[in-house]
């Protein structure tokens, strides 16, 4: 399989590009290397990182189950457990 480096650009890609997610990859990452299919990397992009909210912002928020976010009033990452907010206070 070959390979490319990380910063690789391909000149007129088009912007969505259709996959049936069994296509194998293999990502290299300082010299180790894994294969994975393109679903199990659409898989991690609906991962979502944690966004930086206040106390009052996070309680407005339509928040889902098991949704993160940093509450900058707290100092804190809170999680919601699909009826409240879930502070996690051992950080």
């Amino acid at each position: 399989m070959p390979r490319y480096a990380s910063n690789v650009q391909i000149p007129n890609l088009t912007p969505a590009i259709a996959l049936s997610g069994a296509e194998l990859v293999e990502i290299v990452q300082a010299g180790a290397t894994a294969r994975c299919t393109t679903q199990q990397i659409a898989n991690l992009a609906q991962l979502t990182v944690a966004q930086n909210v206040t106390t009052t912002q996070k309680n407005a928020l339509s928040a889902v189950s098991g949704q993160i976010v940093f509450d900058t009033t707290l100092n804190k990452l809170c999680v919601y457990s699909g009826s409240a907010w879930q502070t996690i206070t051992s950080v």
